[in-house]
């Protein structure tokens, strides 16, 4: 692979589409689903969980110090928390490509909150706070 930093990247951007996948059949959010067939999208998150880790660990040697081109702690979390956040702008956006829903400005009920996710996608989500806020003004 190419090296450490891009390499646990990857990896923890595969993991954590699989995760979002998993979080999303268990709370409802179909709108947040990839694959709306929710047994496939089990099926393949349980795959690509322990595949993107194996792929990870036995691509090369990972016992590495920090000083010797591995992460240290703070390199560490700042990658997995901008992958965590880079991971479900792109799940929202390539869901919300595909994924239609109706924007209806008078049916306000549950746009706020993550619950919201269940009804509209994100986009339209938006574009619905957008147009009740210009409303209210």
């Amino acid at each position: 692979m190419i090296n450490f930093p891009l390499d646990y990247f990857i990896y923890v951007f595969v993991s954590s589409i699989a995760v979002i996948q998993l979080a999303a059949i268990k709370s409802g959010l179909n709108r947040l689903l990839i694959i709306k067939n929710k047994f496939v999208t089990k099926l393949c998150a349980f795959i690509l969980i322990p595949t993107s880790a194996i792929i990870f660990i036995y691509s090369e040697n990972r016992i590495i110090n920090d000083y010797e081109g591995g992460l240290d702690a703070n390199e560490q979390f700042l990658i997995f928390s901008f992958t965590c956040v880079v991971t479900f702008i792109i799940t929202c956006l390539l869901t919300s490509l595909y994924s239609k829903s109706e924007i209806s400005i008078s049916d306000l009920k549950g746009i706020n909150g993550i619950d919201a996710l269940s009804n509209y996608s994100f986009i339209n989500l938006q574009i619905l706070k957008w147009k009740h806020s210009k409303k209210l003004i």
